[in-house]
């Protein structure tokens, strides 16, 4: 045969080995895959209603037996499940061949293949099953002799049994497999509840469960109460106190502290959520012991003997005798100690005791004083001074010291002071009724200061001088003549200062000045309230019967200033022809052209009266500090001539003439014959006034 043919026929035959090949191929490998869905893919359902329960009257071809009693049976593959109530199923199954599948809770379920035929259906099959219990393993970690109990998923609660001394609890194949609740529980601690613990079958289900320790509560009581309570150095509160969450802890140490007692110490040991009360009992006085020894002033022991049993101690605000058996036990702190008699008596001392201390005082009893009582004649006051000590008198006794000489002295205002000398016996009494004797009132021809008061007058004699000044005077205005001769037939007192702001308040209980203090001249002073303190001042001094007939404090006439002020001289002033800062309260020189006080410091305001040397009657300030009020109305010539006690002037318009100018002015406007006007109304911080004490004038 030709080449081509046979290799046609060989290329034919390998391509029909290799479809045959193929065909088996593919028939294995679906063969294959049938059998690997079989084994391994999910079992399909594929018929329905392959069994069901044997009613009465009919066969059954199937009985299962299942051990627990509760179980239940699947048709694997079906739609078919039982649950046996009683441990037994009596079923009709349709012939074939089945996988039976048997589960209970908490069990190992079983798997059994049957096969129904219909050879022999009368005979019914039997097969058993007996489940095995799932048991696992548990292990729990909490407080030593914790208790450990579960709840299953049926909420069925079990207890398992304690924690041993080291916190660990075992339980070997006691819990089937599945979910439990594990409780933890503990006096004194906060229970632990641990929520869906799983257990594996065959495996050790280790659990940890830390305890909190619930906080404990504390009671603490003394007796008295009121004491303050430490806590391990701490301080708490004040019993009875009741402290909650507290820690537990062993050992708390606990103290009370109050006042006077002794501390209280207690060790408690506080274990979780114990309410403890803790009693410290009766708190014990710190006490120490006082011994006393007594002396008597100016007794010899043996003298004195008789004397202790009356003997009184006074000691924290009771009284003891001498002997008292409370002086062992006293308590701690600090105390007053005195003794006293019905007629002598220590002086106090003070002292520290001390707990558990005995301490020695040893005290010396003087006689008790006299006692004195004044009686005076109605509305009338005293002042009383003992050794020349000032002492508080309210119409009572007045105790003086006994045994010793004792000047006392009685002041009685506007009656002259009363001195005696007395030396009582202790505890005598002496009743003193007194007969005043009123301070009589100045004397012409002597100086005279106020009493009570403090105001200072200088005698002014009789005389007679030129008022105004010569024409030649450096500085000289022409209301400052024509030169006036002037006689004075009685003399009469002149204000030593000008009055003072202290002054003028105690008679008037008012203050208008502006500048200074109480030693200051009082200003800002009109006319009209300078005649009303005069009057107040002079109905003062007539209510105490000390005004010499004729005689009123009132302001001075012109003629009477200026004769007091120039003290005899018959220069520009009372202390010659020149002036600067430093003989007055001014500003300036005079004359214009002395050099010698230009560089005296010139001050602002008044100063404190008596700052510069008097004239030589004995008066303060008369050049400068401030310009001083006179009773006469303001003419702008002197009267001129001659004139004998003259009567002060009047007319003005209501204005009033000023004397001795003040700290505003330059020195020639305070010279002794310098003279100024203000109305009535005026008031000046440059204004004041100066008393005088002098025979009575009416204005008219």
């Amino acid at each position: 045969m030709p080449r081509y043919i046979l290799e046609r026929g060989e290329f034919a035959a390998r391509v029909y080995r290799l479809s045959l090949i193929g065909i088996v191929g593919l028939t294995l490998t679906a063969l294959t895959a049938f059998f690997v869905k079989v084994s391994f893919m999910p079992e399909v359902d594929y018929r329905k209603d392959v069994a069901q329960l044997a009613t009465e009257g009919q066969d059954p071809h199937l009985i299962v037996e299942v051990r627990p009693v509760v179980s239940k049976l699947e048709f694997s593959g079906f739609n078919e499940s039982f649950i046996t109530n009683n441990g037994r199923l009596a079923l009709r199954v349709v012939q074939g061949e089945y996988r039976l599948r048997v589960s209970a809770p908490q069990h190992v379920e079983q798997v059994a293949i049957v096969t129904i035929d219909g050879r022999n259906r009368s005979l019914p099959q039997t097969i058993r099953f007996d489940l095995l219990p799932a048991w696992s393993d548990l292990q729990v970690r909490s407080e030593p002799l914790a208790n450990i109990a579960v709840i299953d998923a049926s909420g069925v609660k079990t207890e398992l049994g304690a924690t041993d001394g080291d916190g660990e609890f075992s339980l070997q194949q006691g819990l089937v497999a599945g979910i439990y609740q594990v409780i933890v529980t503990k006096p004194g601690y906060a229970p632990a509840m641990l929520q869906d613990q799983a257990l594996i079958q065959g495996e050790v289900t280790e659990i940890e469960a830390p305890l909190t320790p619930l906080p404990a509560s504390l009671t603490i009581r003394t007796r008295p109460p009121g004491a303050s309570i430490r806590l391990n150095g701490t301080e708490v509160g004040i019993s009875p106190v009741v402290l909650e969450g507290i820690a537990p802890a062993a050992p708390y140490l606990i103290e009370a502290q109050l006042g006077s007692y002794r501390p209280a110490l207690q060790s408690v040991a506080v274990k979780p959520g114990q309410d403890i009360v803790v009693d410290l009992g009766d708190l014990v006085l710190k006490t120490a012991e006082l011994e006393l020894v007594a002396d008597f002033a100016g007794l010899t022991e043996e003298q004195a003997r008789p004397l202790l049993p009356d003997i009184r101690v006074l000691l924290g605000g009771q009284s003891y005798p001498l002997d008292a058996a409370e002086l062992q036990y006293i308590p701690e702190g600090d105390y007053t100690v005195q003794l006293e008699h019905p007629r002598y008596v220590s002086t106090p001392q003070t002292i520290r005791l001390q707990d558990q201390q005995v301490q020695q005082l040893r005290f010396t009893l003087t006689p008790r004083p006299g006692q004195v009582r004044l009686i005076l004649p109605s509305a009338l006051e005293a002042q009383i001074r003992v050794n020349q000590q000032s002492i508080r008198w309210e119409n009572d006794w007045i105790e003086l010291p006994a045994n010793q000489p004792v000047e006392f002295q009685l002041q009685i205002k506007d009656h002259l002071t009363m001195v005696r000398t007395l030396n009582l016996q202790p505890t005598e009494k002496l009743v003193w009724e007194v007969q005043p004797v009123p301070i009589p009132g100045p004397v012409p021809g002597q100086d005279w200061a106020m009493p009570w008061v403090g105001f200072e007058l200088a005698w002014i004699p009789p005389g007679s001088f030129r008022m105004g000044s010569p024409m030649l005077e450096q500085g000289r205005l022409p209301n400052e003549g024509e030169q006036t001769e002037v006689i004075f037939t009685r003399g009469f007192w002149a204000g030593v200062h000008e009055m003072t702001q202290s002054g003028f308040r105690e008679i008037m209980d008012q203050m208008p000045a502006e500048f200074g203090g109480p030693k200051h001249p009082v200003d800002r002073v009109s006319w009209q309230l300078a005649q009303a303190f005069c009057e107040a001042l002079t109905a003062r001094e007539a209510a105490a019967g000390r005004l010499p007939a004729g005689y009123v404090y009132r302001l001075p006439t012109e003629a009477e200033w200026e004769y007091a002020a120039r003290s005899g001289s018959n220069t520009p002033f009372h202390f010659g022809e020149r002036a600067d800062t430093s003989c007055g309260n001014f500003r300036g020189v005079y004359p214009r052209q002395f050099d010698a006080g230009q560089a005296s410091t010139e001050t602002y305001g008044p100063e404190p009266v008596g700052s510069y040397a008097p004239n030589a009657f004995g008066l303060y300030d008369v050049h400068g500090n401030v310009s001083e009020w006179t009773l006469d109305a303001y003419n702008g010539r002197l009267p001129g001539g001659r004139l004998t006690d003259p009567e002060p002037r009047t007319g003005g318009a209501g204005r009033y003439t000023l004397r001795g100018g003040s700290w505003q002015d330059f020195a020639v406007r305070v010279r002794s014959a310098a003279r100024s006007e203000a109305g009535i109304h005026t008031e000046s911080n440059a204004i004041g006034l100066r008393i005088f004490l002098a025979p009575v004038k009416e204005q008219r």
